[in-house]
């Protein structure tokens, strides 16, 4: 009679040690990779949405034909037609001036898109330095903050046209 044959304790101990090594480094991996996902919480992130919004209110405002403060929160500018539509575009950055709200961003009149979460500070202002700009580029200022983290930008608008 022949015994019935099944797996000795080694190999049972090998295979789990095997199954755990597997199962943690696919556990750390995913924990790395969620790491490289965007999170408002860390400051590095918080700095790059800043930069991301400066740059396209800077891009507008570059290009802008015409631009209106309606208050230190609110900009209105114009800009050539980029749409194709044969008529020029209309941009409005705004903030409502609650801390924790959005700056958005609204063309022609459409939906207001969100280009930075969370602003604890924002304003707009005509630039008053001395021998920053050339008489003919006026130029815009724009300070806001972000989670105690705060940036600045003077941005000539270079196709503005004379008032």
């Amino acid at each position: 009679m022949t015994r019935p044959r099944g797996f000795t304790l080694i190999e049972l101990v090998t295979s789990l040690a095997i199954t755990s090594i597997v199962v943690g480094a696919i556990g750390s991996s995913i924990m790395l990779a969620s790491r490289t996902l965007p999170d408002s919480s860390r400051e590095t992130d918080r700095l790059l949405a800043m930069q991301r919004a400066l740059g396209t209110i800077a891009a507008d405002l570059r290009y802008a034909t015409a631009v209106r403060m309606i208050d230190g929160t609110t900009i209105e500018m114009v800009v050539r037609d980029r749409d194709q539509d044969s008529s020029a575009e209309m941009i409005v950055y705004s903030w409502n001036g609650d801390a924790g709200d959005p700056l958005t961003r609204t063309v022609n009149s459409g939906d207001n898109a969100a280009i930075l979460s969370s602003l604890a500070t924002l304003s707009f202002g005509w630039s008053e330095k001395v021998g920053v700009a050339e008489p003919s580029h006026r130029a815009v200022e724009i300070d806001l903050a972000v989670g105690g983290m705060s940036s600045s930008l003077l941005q000539r608008c270079l196709n503005l046209e004379a008032d």
